[in-house]
Protein backbone atom coordinates (compact mmCIF):
# COMPACT_ATOMS: atom_id res chain seq x y z
CA UNK A 1 0.00 0.00 0.00
CA UNK A 2 1.06 3.43 -0.55
CA UNK A 3 0.26 6.83 0.53
CA UNK A 4 -0.23 10.20 -0.55
CA UNK A 5 -0.25 13.49 0.66
CA UNK A 6 -2.85 15.63 -0.72
CA UNK A 7 -4.38 19.55 0.46
CA UNK A 8 -1.11 20.46 2.55
CA UNK A 9 -2.34 24.05 3.31
CA UNK A 10 -5.53 22.80 4.74
CA UNK A 11 -6.58 21.42 8.03
CA UNK A 12 -9.84 19.00 9.04
CA UNK A 13 -12.00 18.88 12.00
CA UNK A 14 -15.56 17.01 12.21
CA UNK A 15 -19.01 18.45 12.79
CA UNK A 16 -20.07 17.68 16.02
CA UNK A 17 -23.45 16.48 15.66
CA UNK A 18 -22.91 14.34 12.24
CA UNK A 19 -19.40 13.55 12.77
CA UNK A 20 -18.76 14.01 9.26
CA UNK A 21 -15.28 15.52 7.70
CA UNK A 22 -14.86 18.92 7.06
CA UNK A 23 -11.58 20.75 4.95
CA UNK A 24 -10.45 24.44 5.77
CA UNK A 25 -7.87 26.50 5.41
CA UNK A 26 -4.88 26.00 7.79
CA UNK A 27 -4.75 29.98 8.77
CA UNK A 28 -8.69 29.75 8.62
CA UNK A 29 -9.93 31.66 11.98
CA UNK A 30 -12.93 30.33 13.80
CA UNK A 31 -15.84 30.74 11.76
CA UNK A 32 -19.67 29.73 12.84
CA UNK A 33 -22.10 28.39 9.81
CA UNK A 34 -24.18 25.42 8.65
CA UNK A 35 -22.73 21.85 8.09
CA UNK A 36 -22.45 20.85 4.45
CA UNK A 37 -23.74 17.27 5.36
CA UNK A 38 -25.80 17.74 8.13
CA UNK A 39 -26.72 21.45 8.01
CA UNK A 40 -26.53 21.78 11.80
CA UNK A 41 -24.73 25.16 13.03
CA UNK A 42 -21.30 24.81 13.59
CA UNK A 43 -17.99 26.71 14.91
CA UNK A 44 -14.33 25.70 13.06
CA UNK A 45 -11.72 25.63 15.38
CA UNK A 46 -8.67 28.18 14.76
CA UNK A 47 -5.11 27.65 13.91
CA UNK A 48 -4.06 27.23 17.14
CA UNK A 49 -5.74 24.17 17.76
CA UNK A 50 -3.48 22.39 15.25
CA UNK A 51 0.16 24.29 16.40
CA UNK A 52 1.56 21.62 18.41
CA UNK A 53 1.29 19.15 15.51
CA UNK A 54 0.41 19.40 11.86
CA UNK A 55 -1.93 17.31 10.45
CA UNK A 56 -1.40 16.04 6.94
CA UNK A 57 -4.67 14.39 5.14
CA UNK A 58 -3.70 11.32 3.34
CA UNK A 59 -5.68 9.19 0.66
CA UNK A 60 -5.47 5.80 1.08
CA UNK A 61 -5.17 3.86 -2.30
CA UNK A 62 -4.68 0.04 -2.56
CA UNK A 63 -2.43 -1.30 -5.46
CA UNK A 64 -4.22 -4.59 -6.17
CA UNK A 65 -1.89 -7.91 -6.91
CA UNK A 66 -0.89 -8.28 -10.16
CA UNK A 67 -1.45 -11.49 -11.88
CA UNK A 68 1.21 -13.39 -13.79
CA UNK A 69 0.71 -13.26 -17.67
CA UNK A 70 0.01 -16.57 -19.25
CA UNK A 71 -1.59 -17.97 -16.03
CA UNK A 72 -4.79 -20.06 -17.34
CA UNK A 73 -7.69 -19.28 -15.30
CA UNK A 74 -10.26 -21.51 -13.97
CA UNK A 75 -13.69 -21.51 -15.81
CA UNK A 76 -11.63 -19.42 -18.61
CA UNK A 77 -13.03 -15.34 -19.26
CA UNK A 78 -11.34 -12.57 -18.67
CA UNK A 79 -9.45 -11.67 -15.15
CA UNK A 80 -12.35 -10.03 -12.83
CA UNK A 81 -11.55 -6.43 -11.78
CA UNK A 82 -9.69 -5.12 -8.65
CA UNK A 83 -11.45 -4.37 -5.81
CA UNK A 84 -12.05 -0.31 -5.66
CA UNK A 85 -12.17 1.40 -2.24
CA UNK A 86 -13.91 4.78 -2.51
CA UNK A 87 -12.30 7.85 -1.49
CA UNK A 88 -13.09 9.39 1.84
CA UNK A 89 -15.13 12.19 1.18
CA UNK A 90 -13.49 15.51 1.67
CA UNK A 91 -15.47 19.03 1.51
CA UNK A 92 -14.43 22.90 1.76
CA UNK A 93 -16.14 25.66 3.37
CA UNK A 94 -15.88 28.78 1.58
CA UNK A 95 -15.92 31.28 4.35
CA UNK A 96 -17.17 33.84 2.46
CA UNK A 97 -20.53 31.84 1.46
CA UNK A 98 -20.32 31.39 5.53
CA UNK A 99 -20.44 34.88 6.38
CA UNK A 100 -22.97 35.72 4.22
CA UNK A 101 -25.51 33.35 4.96
CA UNK A 102 -24.75 34.18 8.38
CA UNK A 103 -25.24 38.05 7.58
CA UNK A 104 -28.25 37.10 6.09
CA UNK A 105 -29.86 34.65 9.13
CA UNK A 106 -29.22 37.71 11.08
CA UNK A 107 -30.73 40.13 8.88
CA UNK A 108 -34.16 37.70 8.22
CA UNK A 109 -34.23 37.16 12.22
CA UNK A 110 -34.15 40.98 12.73
CA UNK A 111 -36.91 41.38 10.95
CA UNK A 112 -38.87 39.08 12.13
CA UNK A 113 -38.48 40.00 15.39
CA UNK A 114 -39.26 43.69 14.24
CA UNK A 115 -42.85 42.21 13.02
CA UNK A 116 -43.55 40.53 16.03
CA UNK A 117 -42.89 43.36 17.78
CA UNK A 118 -44.64 45.60 15.34
CA UNK A 119 -47.87 42.77 16.05
CA UNK A 120 -47.59 43.50 19.60
CA UNK A 121 -47.27 47.43 20.04
CA UNK A 122 -50.93 46.61 17.75
CA UNK A 123 -52.17 44.55 20.39
CA UNK A 124 -50.70 46.56 23.40
CA UNK A 125 -53.13 49.82 21.33
CA UNK A 126 -55.87 47.73 20.39
CA UNK A 127 -56.12 46.84 24.39
CA UNK A 128 -55.90 50.05 25.19
CA UNK A 129 -58.77 51.49 22.75
CA UNK A 130 -60.82 48.69 24.05
CA UNK A 131 -60.55 50.03 27.49
CA UNK A 132 -61.14 53.51 26.57
CA UNK A 133 -64.32 52.67 24.75
CA UNK A 134 -65.73 50.36 28.19
CA UNK A 135 -64.78 53.62 29.82
CA UNK A 136 -66.44 55.82 27.11
CA UNK A 137 -70.27 53.36 27.66
CA UNK A 138 -69.57 53.41 31.15
CA UNK A 139 -69.49 57.08 31.69
CA UNK A 140 -72.60 57.23 28.70
CA UNK A 141 -74.33 54.90 31.02
CA UNK A 142 -73.93 56.92 34.05
CA UNK A 143 -75.22 59.89 31.68
CA UNK A 144 -78.31 58.01 30.65
CA UNK A 145 -79.11 56.98 33.93
CA UNK A 146 -78.54 60.67 35.60
CA UNK A 147 -80.96 62.19 32.79
CA UNK A 148 -83.78 59.64 33.41
CA UNK A 149 -83.42 59.96 36.76
CA UNK A 150 -83.79 63.78 36.64
CA UNK A 151 -86.80 63.61 34.23
CA UNK A 152 -88.54 61.60 36.52
CA UNK A 153 -88.22 63.93 39.27
CA UNK A 154 -89.10 66.79 36.88
CA UNK A 155 -92.30 64.53 35.75
CA UNK A 156 -93.10 64.18 39.95
CA UNK A 157 -92.55 67.97 40.17
CA UNK A 158 -94.62 68.49 37.81
CA UNK A 159 -97.60 66.26 38.97
CA UNK A 160 -97.16 67.59 42.25
CA UNK A 161 -97.95 71.35 40.83
CA UNK A 162 -100.70 70.33 38.84
CA UNK A 163 -102.40 68.63 41.60
CA UNK A 164 -102.30 71.55 43.62
CA UNK A 165 -103.07 73.92 41.50
CA UNK A 166 -106.19 72.00 40.53
CA UNK A 167 -106.82 71.73 44.73
CA UNK A 168 -106.42 75.76 44.47
CA UNK A 169 -108.86 76.51 41.82
CA UNK A 170 -111.33 74.07 43.11
CA UNK A 171 -111.67 75.79 46.66
CA UNK A 172 -111.58 79.32 44.75
CA UNK A 173 -114.37 77.94 42.40
CA UNK A 174 -116.56 77.46 45.38
CA UNK A 175 -115.81 80.44 47.29
CA UNK A 176 -116.60 82.12 43.99
CA UNK A 177 -119.97 80.30 43.95
CA UNK A 178 -120.56 81.52 47.77
CA UNK A 179 -119.71 84.77 47.08
CA UNK A 180 -122.27 84.98 44.09
CA UNK A 181 -124.84 83.30 46.13
CA UNK A 182 -124.54 86.09 49.02
CA UNK A 183 -124.33 89.03 45.97
CA UNK A 184 -127.68 87.67 44.72
CA UNK A 185 -128.97 87.66 48.17
CA UNK A 186 -128.02 90.66 48.84
CA UNK A 187 -129.63 92.27 45.64
CA UNK A 188 -132.58 90.88 46.53
CA UNK A 189 -132.84 91.92 49.64
CA UNK A 190 -131.84 95.91 48.53
CA UNK A 191 -134.61 95.31 45.81
CA UNK A 192 -137.26 94.54 48.37
CA UNK A 193 -135.97 96.99 50.18
CA UNK A 194 -136.12 100.40 48.87
CA UNK A 195 -135.46 102.27 51.93
CA UNK A 196 -132.02 100.23 51.97
CA UNK A 197 -131.34 101.16 48.68
CA UNK A 198 -128.21 103.47 49.78
CA UNK A 199 -127.17 101.05 51.97
CA UNK A 200 -127.03 98.84 48.96
CA UNK A 201 -126.04 101.07 46.90
CA UNK A 202 -123.06 101.14 49.06
CA UNK A 203 -122.98 97.61 49.57
CA UNK A 204 -123.10 96.87 45.51
CA UNK A 205 -119.88 99.39 45.74
CA UNK A 206 -118.56 97.21 48.28
CA UNK A 207 -119.26 93.65 45.95
CA UNK A 208 -117.94 95.44 43.19
CA UNK A 209 -114.62 96.16 45.03
CA UNK A 210 -114.74 92.84 45.98
CA UNK A 211 -115.38 91.24 42.90
CA UNK A 212 -112.79 93.55 41.15
CA UNK A 213 -110.24 92.05 43.97
CA UNK A 214 -111.79 88.53 43.00
CA UNK A 215 -110.73 89.26 39.07
CA UNK A 216 -107.79 90.30 40.30
CA UNK A 217 -107.07 87.22 41.97
CA UNK A 218 -108.45 85.14 39.48
CA UNK A 219 -106.05 87.06 36.67
CA UNK A 220 -103.13 86.09 39.37
CA UNK A 221 -104.37 82.68 39.06
CA UNK A 222 -104.68 82.36 35.49
CA UNK A 223 -100.69 84.02 35.41
CA UNK A 224 -99.97 81.11 37.49
CA UNK A 225 -101.56 78.85 35.53
CA UNK A 226 -99.63 80.05 32.31
CA UNK A 227 -96.78 79.98 34.24
CA UNK A 228 -97.41 75.91 35.12
CA UNK A 229 -98.22 75.40 31.62
CA UNK A 230 -94.75 77.35 30.34
CA UNK A 231 -93.13 75.15 32.86
CA UNK A 232 -94.52 72.25 31.49
CA UNK A 233 -93.74 72.94 27.76
CA UNK A 234 -90.29 73.55 28.94
CA UNK A 235 -89.88 70.06 30.40
CA UNK A 236 -91.63 68.86 27.94
CA UNK A 237 -88.81 70.71 25.46
CA UNK A 238 -85.97 69.18 28.28
CA UNK A 239 -87.15 65.39 27.87
CA UNK A 240 -87.26 66.11 24.14
CA UNK A 241 -83.57 67.38 24.34
CA UNK A 242 -82.64 64.67 27.33
CA UNK A 243 -83.76 62.17 24.29
CA UNK A 244 -81.46 63.80 21.58
CA UNK A 245 -78.40 63.59 23.98
CA UNK A 246 -79.66 59.97 24.78
CA UNK A 247 -79.62 59.09 20.80
CA UNK A 248 -76.13 60.93 20.30
CA UNK A 249 -75.10 58.54 23.04
CA UNK A 250 -76.07 55.60 21.50
CA UNK A 251 -74.79 56.72 18.27
CA UNK A 252 -71.31 57.54 19.60
CA UNK A 253 -71.33 54.00 21.44
CA UNK A 254 -71.95 52.48 18.26
CA UNK A 255 -68.89 54.34 16.75
CA UNK A 256 -66.91 53.45 19.35
CA UNK A 257 -67.80 49.50 18.97
CA UNK A 258 -67.38 50.03 14.91
CA UNK A 259 -63.87 51.66 15.75
CA UNK A 260 -63.12 48.75 17.91
CA UNK A 261 -64.06 46.48 15.13
CA UNK A 262 -62.14 48.33 12.42
CA UNK A 263 -59.16 48.21 14.88
CA UNK A 264 -59.77 44.67 15.19
CA UNK A 265 -59.67 43.33 11.48
CA UNK A 266 -56.47 46.20 11.18
CA UNK A 267 -54.47 44.19 13.51
CA UNK A 268 -55.42 40.83 11.74
CA UNK A 269 -54.87 41.94 8.63
CA UNK A 270 -51.32 42.90 10.02
CA UNK A 271 -50.70 39.59 11.53
CA UNK A 272 -52.10 37.83 7.90
CA UNK A 273 -49.21 40.25 6.14
CA UNK A 274 -46.93 39.26 9.21
CA UNK A 275 -47.17 35.86 8.93
CA UNK A 276 -47.06 35.94 5.35
CA UNK A 277 -43.85 38.18 5.48
CA UNK A 278 -42.29 35.43 7.82
CA UNK A 279 -43.32 32.25 5.26
CA UNK A 280 -41.74 34.54 2.74
CA UNK A 281 -38.73 35.08 4.46
CA UNK A 282 -38.44 31.46 5.76
CA UNK A 283 -38.75 30.83 1.90
CA UNK A 284 -36.21 32.61 0.92
CA UNK A 285 -33.77 31.59 3.55
CA UNK A 286 -34.74 28.06 2.32
CA UNK A 287 -33.24 28.86 -0.97
CA UNK A 288 -30.34 30.60 0.04
CA UNK A 289 -29.62 27.77 1.60
CA UNK A 290 -29.82 25.51 -1.12
CA UNK A 291 -28.35 27.95 -3.09
CA UNK A 292 -24.98 27.84 -0.34
CA UNK A 293 -25.33 23.97 -0.84
CA UNK A 294 -25.47 23.86 -4.63
CA UNK A 295 -22.68 26.37 -4.36
CA UNK A 296 -20.95 24.09 -1.57
CA UNK A 297 -21.37 21.08 -4.16
CA UNK A 298 -19.77 22.88 -6.91
CA UNK A 299 -16.88 23.72 -4.66
CA UNK A 300 -16.36 20.25 -3.77
CA UNK A 301 -16.74 19.18 -7.66
CA UNK A 302 -13.89 22.02 -8.72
Amino acid sequence: MAVVDVFQNQREFRCGHCSGKILVPKDLPPMTGPCPHCGSTITSPGPEADAPAQQKVGVVVEVPAVERVGEPRKGGGPPPLPPVKPVPEVVAVNPVSVALVEDRSAAIAAEKALAEEQALEAERALEVERALARERAAAIAAETALAEEKAQAAERALAEQRAHAERALAVEKALAAERALAAEQALAREKALADERAAAEEKARAMEQALAAERAQAEERARAMEKALEEERTLARERALAQERALAIAAEKSLAEEQARAAERALAAEKALAEAKAQEIERQLAREKALAEEKAAAAEKA
